[in-house]
This record gives C-alpha cells, structure tokens and sequence, in this order.
C-alpha cells in the first residue's frame, strides 16, 4: 500500500470508516498478531505477487494503523522486515489455511497514506484562494506532495524573514484550515502541524527548478 488509489487503502479505508469490517478468515490471525506483538491489524489482505522471482506467492498483506507500528516489524536497520516475525505469522496462517503455500507477510501502515489523501484533496481552486488570502508579494507558489506542503517565496533572504517574523506558523495556521475539512480521521493536529517554507532561489539553484528532483 503505497498510495490512496491502491485497492488494499481503498479496503482498509472502509473499514476504518465502519463501513466495512475484516474479513472473518483473517480474524484469528489478527488476534495472534496483537496478542503477540502488541499493534492490532486494521486489515489483512491475502494476494499474490505478481513481479519478480516469488511471481504468484501468496501475500499477506498486514496493513496498520501507524507507521511508528508497522516499523515494529522492520529489522534493526529499519530497511527490511524482521523475518522471524514474517515467518510467525506466516506459520500461524498456515494453521488455519494449510492448503495455501507458504506466503510471504509484508507490513504497512495506513495513516501517512490517509494524510496523503488529505493534503492531495485540496482542490486547486482553494490553493488559489489561500494565496489570495495571504496577500504576500514574497509568496511565489503553493506546492504538495504527498502529506509534505511547502510554501515558495522568492528568495532565500525572504524565506529566512519569513520563518524570524513568524509567517511559518501564520500560513501553517491557514492551511490546517483547509486540511482539517478534509482529514476524517483526524490524523493532523493543528497544535503539531507546520507547513515547510523554502524559495524559487533554492529550487532553481540546487534542483534546476524541478519539483520531482526536490521532492524526490
């Protein structure tokens, strides 16, 4: 689950609005999976995949809440996921469902992608009006990617101005405003969240003016 039109999101979203609940097969492994670990599972998903060496593996999709709970089941270098606890689960699984092969588990974490959804779902047209709004000359342009939204002025002298005069928390402030109607589950605070502020002068210096090389 990487983005907000994946139908594992699509799934999980509906469950976390009441809308739907986990499917039956998968509640005993949900149940291990918290007794065991602690972070109970908003969904499992049962796949294949479908690219690479493992084409049409089973995959158990464990999807969770936070992203601070799916990191539970990362290794000690935070880059792959903690095998022996793959393998637990997958074990357990197999318990209940011993005609399947063995699958390979994958973990995930639903609210950095519902935070995405948020931010992305701002229409332009309230961008414009913000921008309107604030009435800055120093402001050049609104720009988002993923749950990241950053604030371009013209210049690295503004930008620096701009965070000393406390503009930062003003313009967050004003954009929690659109945010929060579009964040049901209430995964951005407004006490926490800050947009970034950044310039055109840095943009067109350290990343020749492309947004993909700077939000890459």
């Amino acid at each position: 689950m990487i983005v907000y039109d994946d139908p594992e999101y699509v799934a999980t979203k509906r469950i976390k609005l009441g809308a739907a609940v986990l499917v039956e097969q998968f509640q005993e492994t949900a149940e291990f999976i918290e007794a065991t670990y602690g972070p109970a599972p908003l969904n499992i998903i049962l796949d294949s995949i479908d690219v690479g060496d493992d084409e049409g593996r089973p995959r158990l999709q464990v999807i969770l809440e936070h992203d601070e709970q799916a990191v539970q089941f990362r290794d000690a270098d935070g880059l792959n996921f903690d095998h022996s606890k793959q393998e637990a689960i997958a074990e357990f699984f197999l318990s209940r469902r011993p005609e399947l092969n063995h699958p390979i588990v994958v973990f995930s974490a639903f609210a950095p992608v519902a935070r995405s959804e948020a931010n992305s779902s701002i229409p332009e047209s309230a961008i414009e009006k913000l921008k309107k709004l604030i009435r800055d000359p120093a402001l050049w342009d609104i720009w988002r990617c993923l749950a990241t939204t950053t604030f371009f002025v013209q210049t690295e002298e503004q930008k620096q101005c701009c965070i000393a005069g406390g503009r930062r928390r003003q313009w967050s402030k004003l954009y929690f405003d659109l945010l929060s109607k579009r964040d049901p589950f209430g995964y951005f605070s407004e006490e926490d969240f800050l947009v970034d502020i950044d310039s055109k002068e840095n943009l067109d210096k350290n990343y020749s003016g492309n947004f993909f090389n700077y939000y890459r």
